[in-house]
């Protein structure tokens, strides 16, 4: 029976390079942090799972509004949205 883990399952390791707003990382190894199966396949702590050869990164940031309809006793909020602004 497994243990608990409380790490994550794999590990991100490769090579970093920004370029303009994307994040380019190249020979990056997926590697387990402790001993897993999945698909009955039987993967010990260290092993790579998965190899990639180049992944793009892009991060996004919106600028949102937060809104909060307020009332009753102590004019607490009720209600609560947010709206993206701008992306």
């Amino acid at each position: 029976m497994a243990e608990e883990a409380t790490s994550p399952p794999f590990l991100l390791g490769g090579k970093n390079m920004d370029v303009g707003s994307f994040k380019v990382l190249e020979n990056v190894h997926l590697k387990a942090t402790y001993d897993i199966e999945a698909n009955g396949i039987k993967f010990s702590a260290g092993e790579s799972i998965v190899i990639f050869d180049k992944i793009q990164l892009s991060n996004f940031n919106e600028i949102k509004e937060y809104v909060a309809a307020c009332g009753g006793f102590d004019n607490r909020g009720h209600v609560f949205w947010e709206t993206t602004r701008a992306m």
